[in-house]
């Protein structure tokens, strides 16, 4: 299926960089109560702050683009994953790097209005 296989070549990805430990996030926690997404929101930050490196994988994107392009910035795990892990690093639809978190904030301030 197609989404293993992003799965699959994300796991490439890590090993190749030299990671031996990776984490996929590849679900959505349900909104059915605010207490439940409160806490879901705490835990997932907790985990996105304590990798390594957090990659973001935006699979539409097919070379350099500007992240208010992509729908990454309407997603429930958006703000955790821009804020919490130290380094962060976007991904293209071919695994590859296209920018940092650091070298565009700018754009990402534009896109999900979230003050540098």
């Amino acid at each position: 299926r197609k989404g293993y296989r992003k799965v699959e070549d994300f796991f490439a990805f890590a090993r190749e960089r030299g990671h031996v430990c990776a984490w996929v996030d590849t679900c959505c926690d349900g909104k059915k109560s605010s207490v439940e997404l409160s806490e879901a929101i705490n835990r997932m930050y907790t985990w996105y702050e304590g990798a390594g490196l957090c990659f973001v994988y935006l699979h539409h994107i097919t070379l350099r683009a500007d992240p208010e392009r992509s729908s990454w910035v309407s997603r429930g795990w958006t703000l955790q994953q821009l804020l919490a892990p130290a380094n962060l690093l976007f991904l293209n639809q071919a695994l590859k790097p296209f920018f940092l978190r650091k070298q565009s904030a700018r754009n990402l301030v534009k896109a999900t209005g979230i003050s540098r």
